[in-house]
């Protein structure tokens, strides 16, 4: 009987584990795609104003079509570039960025710089990742895997009693 118990036990801890390492896995793939841009990088900087393009465009309630079926506000506009925007976007944008004076360009620069610190903080934020691993482990939890709790056990259960002969 302790056998079966014990075999029960563990098929739960593996579980949980397994689920837990998912979910911590999961949450440090999502903030840790928060990465810094290249300021120095001239394409960086359009992508920034090519944000705001786009955002004075919609509010303007201009019909823009985006490729890959998405707009700048579905994604992370870390990882946006020239072909995540439409061309009339991008080009007012890249038009916007030759017009621009270098204080002009700098504060663009400066902007893009301030956005890399606070995401940067945000994602390297300790307590804040064991807070949302915590709240993420237990609010996934469903039907499903109490099903795969219940036969977990119960298949340990049966095999440990059956390797080690108990009644």
């Amino acid at each position: 009987m302790l056998a079966g118990v014990t075999g029960a036990v563990l098929s739960v801890l593996a579980i949980f584990a397994g689920k837990f390492i998912m979910v911590s896995l999961l949450v440090q793939q999502l903030t840790g795609t928060i990465a810094a841009r290249d300021v120095n990088n001239p394409e960086v900087l359009v992508t920034q104003l090519a944000m705001e393009e786009a955002g004075e465009m919609t509010a303007d309630d201009r019909p823009l079509v985006w490729p890959r079926g998405s707009d700048y506000t579905s994604g992370n506009f870390h990882e946006l570039d020239r072909e995540d925007f439409p061309a009339v976007v991008w080009t007012a944008a890249q038009k916007r960025w030759d017009g621009m004076t270098p204080d002009e360009r700098q504060e663009i620069k400066s902007q893009v710089e301030r956005q890399n610190k606070t995401f940067s903080a945000a994602s390297e934020s300790t307590a804040a990742n064991t807070l949302v691993t915590w709240f993420a482990f237990w609010f996934t939890f469903g039907w499903f895997d109490l099903l795969w709790i219940f036969l977990a056990t119960t298949t340990a259960f049966r095999l440990s009693m059956g390797i080690t002969g108990d009644d």
